[in-house]
């Protein structure tokens, strides 16, 4: 059963319809909100996204569109080595300073393009693995099945008590007032 929910504020409507559509995604793909990607870090001004054009390199994957129609995609290219180019961070860094909206496009982004990275091969025949349907399923090229992300449910929990102090843990390697 399909439930017909508004569009918030600060969502993408990921937009089905439109992958099965190459010329679309093509067509939104010059008018979109890019975000650039390497590896885990993000292309940053400012301490917010910076957005690039459509001449960025790297795999395209379709995030979806916000309330004005405006589409988003993330250009990702695979790390090399441990060392990022000046202005790109991690979600971790700068996730506290962007907009509802770009926390759940940045997050989608990293998600999906972490995937990518970690199956190009079948799991049935160990063929290679290649993006269709806006980046949404892997096909395998020698046996054309399809594969899909993981969409394992998780939570969240703040643990109290009751005079309000909460439970943080930290790791002796995270900066200096890191705490999970």
């Amino acid at each position: 059963m399909l439930l017909d929910l508004p569009l918030s504020r600060s969502s993408l409507d990921r937009a089905a319809h439109l992958r099965t559509d190459p010329a679309a995604l093509d067509e939104m793909w010059n008018r979109a909100k890019i975000i650039d990607l390497i590896g885990d870090r993000f292309r940053i001004s400012g301490g917010a996204l910076d957005f690039v054009g459509s001449d960025t390199p790297g795999e395209r994957y379709f995030l979806g569109l916000d309330r004005a129609g405006t589409p988003y995609f993330v250009a990702h290219r695979a790390a090399i080595g441990t060392e990022f180019p000046d202005g790109y961070e991690s979600l971790r860094t700068i996730g506290k300073d962007l907009s509802d909206l770009e926390i759940g496009a940045a997050v989608h982004a990293l998600a999906l393009s972490q995937w990518h990275e970690a199956h190009p091969r079948c799991a049935k025949c160990g063929g290679e693995n290649r993006p269709t349907l806006g980046g949404s399923v892997r096909r395998c090229a020698v046996c054309e099945s399809d594969h899909y992300p993981r969409t394992d449910p998780a939570i969240i929990v703040l643990v109290k008590d009751s005079k309000d102090r909460i439970v943080l843990g930290r790791q002796k390697v995270w900066p200096p007032k890191r705490f999970s």
